[in-house]
């Protein structure tokens, strides 16, 4: 009979670990996915600010005005700049 109790012991208790380690796996993989997601949100907007900047340097806007409204340094609006002038 003990025998049987430590077994069924041992039974939930591996039961339990592998639950824990899948809910860990879903959880992380979760996680992961709205990593991703966020990191692609990101670098979508960094990419359309750099097409508006790049759109308002050929209409002339100055790069001073394009710093002060899209919150990108001057140094890389004249880089851009120059990727446009190549």
């Amino acid at each position: 009979m003990i025998d049987l109790i430590k077994q069924w012991q041992d039974e939930g208790r591996n039961q339990g670990i592998q639950q824990g380690f899948n809910e860990g796996i879903k959880r992380g993989r979760a996680e992961g996915r709205e990593e991703g997601r966020e990191e692609g949100r990101e670098e979508g907007e960094h990419q359309a600010k750099v097409a508006m900047i790049k759109s308002l340097l050929e209409q002339g806007v100055s790069i001073e005005t394009i710093s002060i409204a899209t919150g990108f340094t001057i140094e890389i609006i004249e880089q851009l700049k120059q990727e446009l002038n190549r």
